[in-house]
């Protein structure tokens, strides 16, 4: 067989060869990206976007949340956690939580999002929430609107645990680019203890 014949038929292979495996060439999954690890020792994320507490009714006292970094108890041997005191024990339908903006990060490279997560043992906390992520999209007459997709924690200790959520559960986004914020959510509904203590890190897709 002469050399640029031998050359073409190894081309050849190698190419069917890929395609009966499904596989594609030089494509390689990237590293993760670290959203927040909160070891700037401010309430902004490492994409030096905004983050803070929300509550659906300002005005209900009974209920609320705080937020601030703690660098007693964290991942590591350095830097902060993300501690939130949280109350949804109002005698109404209390529900507050945690933002995070994003900036338009693009998050469609990847496959699951993680963090750390663990109560604390002495005020104690729920074993469950709910994470969501929102970006603006266009409905189909061609108007802005927010797309979400959440997903629902469950299993919180009181010792730290890494969290991995598949992308593709969150059913109510399915284009992962340009993400608009992150949020957590504690709901009196939802929550089996009403008044806690948690703490975060190490936000990365």
């Amino acid at each position: 067989m002469k050399p640029a014949l031998l050359i073409v038929f190894i081309s050849l292979f190698l190419f069917n060869s890929q395609a009966l495996s499904g596989t594609e060439p030089n494509k390689s999954k990237p590293a993760a990206f670290t959203i927040a690890d909160f070891n700037n020792g401010a309430m902004s994320n490492n994409l030096q976007a905004e983050m803070g507490t929300w509550e659906m009714d300002p005005e209900d006292e009974s209920q609320g949340i705080e937020a601030s970094l703690d660098r007693n108890i964290k991942m590591g041997r350095s830097g902060y956690s993300l501690k939130l005191d949280y109350n949804v024990g109002s005698p109404k339908n209390a529900v507050n939580g945690f933002w995070m903006q994003l900036k338009f990060f693009d998050a469609s490279p990847y496959d699951h999002f993680e963090f750390y997560v663990k109560g604390d043992r002495d005020k104690g906390c729920t074993n469950i929430f709910k994470i969501e992520f929102k970006k603006l999209r266009k409905d189909l007459d061609g108007e802005e609107e927010t797309a979400k997709g959440s997903f629902i924690v469950k299993g919180v200790t009181g010792e730290w645990q890494k969290i991995s959520v598949p992308l593709n559960v969150m059913n109510g986004i399915t284009d992962w680019s340009r993400m608009g914020e992150f949020v957590i959510t504690f709901e009196k509904r939802r929550v089996d203890s009403p008044k806690g203590t948690l703490y975060f890190d190490d936000f990365a897709f």
